[in-house]
This record gives C-alpha cells, structure tokens and sequence, in this order.
C-alpha cells in the first residue's frame, strides 16, 4: 500500500482497462508540484506508466478536476502541443479513494536548479526558445475545434475571479491573515475587469518545471 494508491486495486484497474502490466507494480512519488499527487508506475518488466490523483488532504472545489486535466490533454494530442498520451480515466473515488487517470510515462528532464540546467551542456541554450514556442502553439489552439467548447457564455476574467474567490475564502476559513490582501485584490479586480480579446487555452501554471525537457534543450512533454 502506497500512501494514496492501494496498489491491488491499481493493478486489477489497470488490467480491466486494456493495460497488461506484469505485477508486481511499484510506484513512486514523484518530487515537485504542490497541487495534485503523481506516481511513476512501473511494472516487473520496467515498463511504465504515469498515475495522477488529487491530494491527500485539503482539496478545494474545482481545483484538482481529474476528469479536466485529462479531457484537456487528450484533446490537445491532435495539435502541436506536446502531451503525454492519455490511456485511462476513473472518475469513480471508490477504486483509488479519489478520481485519476493514468497516462504514458515520457522521458525528459524536468528543471528545477541550475544544476539540472546545466547538466543538459550546451541543448540548454534551445530551452528558452523551445519552452516559449511550446507556449504559443498552445494559444493558437481553437478549443472549440479540438473539442474543448468556447469556455462558457461568460468572458473568463470575471468567472475566475470567482472561482479564485472562492478558494482563496475557503483557505481563509484557516487563517484569515494569509488571504486578506489576495481577497482585497479579487474585488478591486471585480469590479473593473478587463476586457477579454481572444478565446484560448490557458495552463494555469506554465512554468519551466512543469515542462519535460528532451537531451536536445526541446519539449517533449507539457504536465
């Protein structure tokens, strides 16, 4: 048992979905991130795979949508955003505790110091420009053509304004003192928004260290 995966019933899911890996699994939690938890998935015959699962504790509504991530990144397969494939999802919490879904596990390097960075030589120059063209292959992405819908009726600022709000007045129900200022910026935002442009897909968080980096300074992956 792993904490926040009962490996028997991973390994039973597995199999009913089509994915045949050799028992016994070990998994591995994998360092980074704050938010959801994700483990490396491997098999008695080194094959692999990737599970993503909401925490342990602490969740707020909308912010660890299992079911979201996984629609978003299969949609985006067919673009030129980088994307792990996506083989599973279980929306039912009473296999693992929680909705996941289990995608392919993909080699690259994630960069968290400079010691990483440099690691990669002289392919480090190609990361900048490769992480900002990642970037804007996303925003050209028309998410109604791959599936995605237009975002709703209303313009995005003020519907994540509110649902921010939201969050920010959930963690202050814990300590009022971090989330004052933040709530105070959300009603002088609200109340003047600005005005929305375009429709496209924003990550969230798109930041260097949640990007797979190949050996040649390319991505290979978006997480």
């Amino acid at each position: 048992m792993v904490e926040g995966v009962d490996v028997a019933r991973l390994t039973l899911w597995l199999q009913r979905h089509g994915l045949d890996l050799t028992a016994p699994l070990a998994l591995e939690r994998l360092p980074g991130g704050r938010s959801n938890l994700t483990f490396r998935v491997e098999d008695a015959d080194g094959r692999r795979v990737v599970l993503r699962r909401p925490p342990l504790s602490g969740v707020l509504p909308s912010a660890h949508d299992m079911a979201r991530e996984h629609r978003v990144q299969h949609a985006l397969a067919v673009t030129d955003v980088p994307v792990a494939t996506m083989l599973g999802l279980e929306e039912d919490p009473s296999v693992l505790g929680a909705p996941f879904y289990v995608m392919e596990h993909v080699e690259g390097h994630v960069l968290r110091t400079h010691e990483e960075a440099h690691a990669l030589g002289p392919a480090i120059d190609a990361v900048p420009d490769a992480v900002v063209t990642t970037l804007l292959a996303l925003h050209r992405v028309d998410p109604e053509t791959v599936g995605l819908g237009r975002g709703g009726p209303e313009p995005y600022v003020p519907r994540q304004l509110r649902a921010w709000g939201r969050q920010l007045e959930a963690l202050a129900a814990g300590d009022a003192t971090r989330t004052t200022e933040l709530l105070v910026l959300r009603d002088r935002l609200a109340h003047d928004p600005p005005p929305q442009q375009a429709t496209t897909i924003v990550h969230g968080d798109f930041r260097l260290d949640n990007v797979l980096i190949a050996d040649d300074g390319q991505v290979r992956a978006v997480l």
